[in-house]
This record gives C-alpha cells, sequence and structure tokens, in this order.
C-alpha cells in the first residue's frame, strides 16, 4: 500500500511510491487507528525534519496513537513546508538554523519555541507572494502560477521538482515572470544569513 505520507513543496500529504526522501519528518498523530491518514496537521506548532535512521531504532510505521512518519525528497522540500531542523537526531544542523535565524534578526533569541510560533503564522499564511526569483537565495522552493509545477532556486539555476528528484534546469535568466513563493520568509531570510542545507544528489547531478 502507497500511503500518504510523502510530502511536497506545499506542505501537502500524497501517496506517493517514490522511495527517494532523503529526510524524515514529524508534525503530530495524523492518521487513524488504521493507519489511513485523516488531516495534515493538529495543533502542534513543532513541525521538525529528521535524519531518516531514528535514534530509537526502526519500528512499523503508523503506529496507533503515534506521530505519523513523513518523508521529504530533501531539505529545500522540507523547508518549504514549514519544517526545521529537529535539534535532538540533527544537532549540528539545528544549531547552524539558530544561528543564522539570530544573524537575520529574526527574533533575540533562537529559542524552539520561538522559532515554532513564527513558522506556524506563516504555514497558516494561505497567501503565496509572487516574486522575482533573481532576488531568491540558493535554496529557495518556488511554485509556477499557472501550471502549479514547483521548482527549486539552487546556484543561479532553477531545478523542476518532483517526488523522486529534480530534473533538468534552465538559467534563472531564462525562466519568464514572476513565480509564487513557497518556502516560508523565515526561512529564506535563514537561507540569505547562509544556513548551509542539504539539497538532493539529482540536483548536484545535473551540474
Amino acid at each position: 500500500m502507497t500511503r500518504r505520507n510523502r510530502v511536497d513543496p506545499s506542505g501537502r500529504l500524497i501517496a506517493d511510491p517514490s522511495k527517494a526522501g532523503t529526510l524524515f519528518g514529524n508534525r503530530g498523530c495524523l492518521h487513524d487507528d488504521t493507519g489511513v491518514v485523516v488531516k495534515e496537521r493538529t495543533s502542534l506548532k513543532r513541525w521538525i525534519a529528521c535524519t531518516l535512521k531514528p535514534i530509537y531504532g526502526a519500528k512499523p510505521l503508523m503506529q496507533p496513537g503515534c506521530y505519523t512518519e513523513l518523508f521529504f525528497l530533501d531539505e529545500p522540500t522540507a523547508l518549504a513546508a514549514g519544517h526545521r531542523p529537529c535539534a535532538q537526531c540533527r544537532p549540528d544542523a539545528y544549531k547552524l538554523f539558530t544561528i543564522a535565524w539570530l544573524k537575520a534578526g529574526l527574533s533575540d533569541v533562537a529559542l524552539a519555541a520561538n522559532i515554532d510560533k513564527a513558522l506556524d503564522a506563516e504555514r497558516r499564511n494561505i497567501e503565496k507572494p509572487l516574486v522575482s526569483l533573481a532576488s531568491l537565495p540558493s535554496g529557495a522552493m518556488v511554485r509556477h502560477p499557472v501550471d502549479g509545477t514547483f521548482h527549486l532556486v539552487f546556484e543561479g539555476q532553477l531545478f523542476p521538482w518532483s517526488f523522486s528528484g529534480y530534473g533538468t534546469p534552465m538559467a534563472l535568466t531564462a525562466a519568464a515572470g514572476k513565480y509564487e513563493l513557497m518556502t516560508p520568509p523565515s526561512a529564506v531570510k535563514v537561507l540569505e544569513a547562509g544556513y548551509p542545507l542539504e539539497v538532493h544528489s539529482s540536483a548536484k547531478w545535473s551540474h
């Protein structure tokens, strides 16, 4: 059975058979006792992106009453969906994220609760601004305003996104018009402040 636990850059949960995910996610319990996803969010503000290797050992997916295991293609996808690095299983990434958060001036203290509250507010804003691609940092995710396809801005190129990886890119200068910005504004500022996120290898191979 293909479970509805793959996350696209808008944060939606989709049933997709791809196994290309490189990060695991958690936003609370979203499934019923039979393992069927019945909602996409709870009141929980702590949305995290974790390593694929569980620190407490592997267990069957979607156990009754437990959090729903979600999967992301890579970190740009997780950030766009409103997740941040997990402080417990990815402490180095979390530390770098908080350093960039402070450098960006997003708050005086980079407490997890403050970061989660800010990201939650941005996730709930369904209006996505139209932006010029040239204004975005590497790692930002956008959506084409007409056909709804997702793309990654990465090192001067625009990569089409899919659950299985990135397609053949085009130069940012060749992309006409403005795109909808999927990455939350605070996460964009974190990227601008130098957060070194991990991008799926398919983007690197396309260089």
